[in-house]
């Protein structure tokens, strides 16, 4: 009788072990999947090194759109979606995401690069601008002109463009 007790209880702890073992394994396979699942992020979510990014941008003042592809900036590797919707500029829209590329679009109330724009400067001043890197108009030299009619001023306070510097000096000596 004795051998038949040990039996049980033998019988009774490796069925409990076994459960057990069962329970901590059930647990782990929930822990990891709910840990996925609620973040929702694998790699092909997350902004990868190396990506670049293509913008569009249209410069209002001259009609033109220039397409740039340049690297994404290095803080934003490892970023969702989300991330980096925050880190756009506020004229610019997100247009496409995938790990390797990110699509934006903007609106620059600008000239594009491509012209030499003839204009009065904030104090008022007439000069030389161009827009060198696409994003801020610079004042490349002084202008001086003879005073101009109403119509003319107007144009200068939004600018003037032109195709070519040899142009713009043109006009200016015809005035």
């Amino acid at each position: 009788m004795e051998k038949n007790n040990e039996g049980r209880v033998l019988s009774f702890l490796l069925a409990a072990l076994g459960s057990l073992l069962v329970a901590i394994g059930i647990s782990s396979f929930v822990a990891q999947t709910d840990g996925a699942g609620s973040a929702n992020v694998g790699p092909s979510d997350l902004v990868a090194a190396g990506c670049h990014q293509a913008q569009t941008i249209e410069y209002v003042r001259c009609g033109h759109e220039i397409l740039r592809r340049i690297l994404v900036p290095p803080e934003w590797v490892g970023m969702t979606k989300e991330g980096v919707l925050g880190r756009i500029e506020e004229n610019y829209r997100l247009t496409g995401f995938s790990p390797s590329l990110i699509e934006i679009s903007g609106r620059l109330d600008l000239f594009c690069p491509q012209h030499f724009v003839l204009m009065l400067g904030s104090d008022g001043s007439l000069g030389m601008y161009s827009n060198t890197y696409g994003f801020e108009m610079e004042k490349i030299t002084d202008l001086r002109m003879p005073r101009v009619d109403e119509t003319l001023r107007e144009k200068l306070v939004r600018g003037m463009p032109f195709d070519s510097r040899e142009a713009l000096d043109g006009f200016v000596e015809g005035l």
